[in-house]
């Protein structure tokens, strides 16, 4: 099955948050994948963690929320993700934490209706948009502009620049079409001014909205 389209996506993640042992951050960390440890993973955390003040976080492709944790300094988290089944996984994470407002939100893929605009301090994504068709990344880069509050931030992980996986992206984005498509913010890519490459293929975005 190919992953390159949101229709398949969902099919294909939504049985893998079903099966035991597979399909998620979470599980891969349980049968041995440390990725907690891994040196860049910890780059990425850490660049994170010096952006990120706290806030309100849009979490987008929340999954099972594997990167719940690293949001502690957030008043207020909003998961958003195509499975319904995966916002069960989350309150489990969070059931103990009584200070945290947290939001779900159920997208059709390339949308954040519900979400309120000029509400979110930071946006971040990792893995859920790198097979992203390019029409459908453009209608949430708007969305992105719609929902952040001004100076807000975003950190997302996208097809862009050379690619190694066997099951590569239907389209690799470049550095115009990242900046024209985010012309409402400042825009940064991996391997400039400290912006961590991912662990695979693609390369990180981030952005800061412009005040005026």
């Amino acid at each position: 099955m190919s992953l390159n389209n949101i229709k398949n996506q969902k099919e294909y993640w939504g049985a893998q948050l079903k099966t035991p042992g597979r399909g998620s951050p979470s599980n891969w960390r349980a049968n041995g994948i440390s990725f907690q440890t891994n040196m860049r993973e910890l780059q990425i955390h850490a660049f994170f963690n010096k952006n990120f003040s706290g806030g309100t976080i849009l979490d987008l492709g929340s999954y099972d929320g594997y990167y719940i944790p690293w949001f502690e300094k957030a008043n207020k988290i909003i998961c958003v993700d195509l499975y319904e089944e995966s916002f069960e996984f989350i309150k489990n994470i969070i059931a103990t934490d009584n200070e945290k407002e947290i939001e779900y939100y159920l997208t059709s893929g390339n949308e954040l209706r519900g979400v309120e605009s000029e509400s979110v301090d930071f946006i971040f994504s990792r893995d859920s948009l790198v097979r992203m068709p390019y029409e459908d990344y453009r209608l949430y880069a708007c969305e992105f502009d719609r929902v952040l509050k001004k100076g807000g931030k975003f950190f997302i992980h996208l097809a862009h620049g050379e690619t190694t996986s066997s099951n590569d992206p239907p389209y690799s984005f470049s550095k115009k079409e990242i900046i024209e498509m985010h012309d409402w913010a400042t825009i940064t890519v991996s391997g400039e001014k400290g912006v961590p490459f991912p662990l695979h293929w693609g390369s990180f975005i981030f952005g800061e909205k412009n005040e005026n």
